[in-house]
């Protein structure tokens, strides 16, 4: 059960990172708050992490976003991952349209339980293949 409810500065903060990601070039497939293990977190997928490493990556959205008011304040929860890693294919199967821009608390979505998420760009499309 999600006892704290998303903050609204934490939905602009993350609105600010995502706009600054996108305008860049930090290859971003999906980027959302979820609630996960009693926290929000903000999950941003890039290919980035399975092609170089997640410290290159971190490193690149870091540089970034070093400018962003209000940035550490959620520094800590920030989590980058593979298009390929378990909460994007979570939303995978939630199904298509992934609902964007509205708070989803405690919902079914095609069937998959939404405990907490707050998706601003969902688009996910260079994953792992066996090889890989």
């Amino acid at each position: 059960m999600v006892k704290e409810s998303l903050a609204p500065s934490n939905i602009d903060i993350g609105q600010r990172i995502v706009e600054i990601l996108r305008n860049s070039d930090f290859r971003m497939e999906a980027a959302f708050w979820m609630f996960d293990d009693g926290e929000w977190r903000l999950l941003i997928a890039t290919p980035i992490v399975h092609e170089q490493g997640r410290i290159p990556a971190y490193d690149l959205f870091r540089s970034l976003v070093a400018n962003v008011a209000d940035t550490a304040a959620i520094g800590e929860r920030v989590d980058l991952v593979s298009p390929s890693e378990g909460p994007i294919t979570l939303f995978e199967l939630a199904g298509h349209p992934v609902p964007l821009n509205r708070l989803i608390q405690e919902e079914s979505i095609d069937g998959t339980w939404i405990e907490g998420a707050y998706i601003y760009f969902f688009d996910p499309h260079t994953f792992l293949t066996f090889e890989d």
